[in-house]
Parts: structure tokens; sequence; C-alpha cells
């Protein structure tokens, strides 16, 4: 699983900077997508910044799967719900950029690149790339001191 997540965010982290939107032609709506696959009617994503242009769609659903468990929390946490009727659970609007947490992500993702590439990969053998996992442990907030880890019972 650590090697997963490293790999991944080597994929994710090693185009760190990418500044232009993508624009692609909207998916095919006239359908509706078969059971289960959320990936069905894909549509580029637009105003990517950090991860690369051309990641698949694949590789994007499983990063931000990622980012999800890594700190607990699900797609609303960083992207905008937008409005929907009462009956039915909002959609996101993946391309806004409005909530602080998504920038913080990205910023956060630079520092994770930074810390690998000019400080771990200069170690001796041994030191696991650094991850969202690494500090956050679950949690939305970084827990940055052996205080903030959840106490075990004492037996």
């Amino acid at each position: 699983m650590k090697l997963t997540i490293a790999v991944t965010f080597s994929l994710l982290l090693g185009v760190a900077g990418v500044t232009t939107a993508n624009a692609q032609a909207p998916a095919d709506t006239s359908r509706p997508p078969p059971q289960g696959n959320p990936l069905a009617l894909f549509e580029h994503p637009k105003n990517l910044k950090v991860l690369p242009k051309r990641i698949s769609p694949n590789d994007l659903h499983e990063t931000m799967r990622t980012f999800s468990r890594s700190l607990g929390v699900r797609c609303g946490f960083c992207h905008v719900p937008l409005k929907s009727e009462s009956d039915k659970p909002p959609s996101l609007d993946f391309v806004s950029d409005s909530k602080p947490e998504k920038r913080n992500a990205r910023k956060m993702m630079l520092m994770v690149d930074d810390i690998n590439h000019k400080y771990l990969k200069k170690m001796d053998k041994g030191f696991e790339t650094l991850t969202c996992v690494s500090c956050h442990h679950g949690s939305p907030k970084p827990m940055v001191s052996v205080d903030s880890l959840p106490q075990q019972p004492k037996k």
C-alpha cells in the first residue's frame, strides 16, 4: 500500500507547475452511465495546475481516492457543491478554485514533491517517499507532533 501511494504521488507530482486549463469537448451525456462506473462519462478535467494535464481517468480517480483516504474526507472537502434538487445529492464543481482546501492541497502537493526530490532522494536507501498520509494519518489537519497522535488505552 505504501509503495502504491508513493508511486501515485511520484506520478502526480512529477509534473508540478502546470498552469493552463484543459479544454476538451463535453462528454456525451445523452445516455446514463452504466451502474457502478463513475468514469463511464468521464470528461477530461479542466483547471489542472499540479496534476499532469494528460492524466488518465483511472489515475485521476485513484489519485482523488488516495487523497480522500489519506485525509479521511469526501470529495466535497475540496470541491464546491452545486445546488441540486432537494431529493438528489449535490454534484460538485471540480473546476472551481473557490475553496481554500483545494488551493492548500495544491501547495501541499508541491511541498511534498520538493521534500521528496530535494531532500529524501539524497538520503541513504531506506527512507520512504513522503505522501499525504505521512502527516495526515486520516485526519483533515496534519498531525505534526507526538501529542496529536491518538492515545492508546493504558493496559
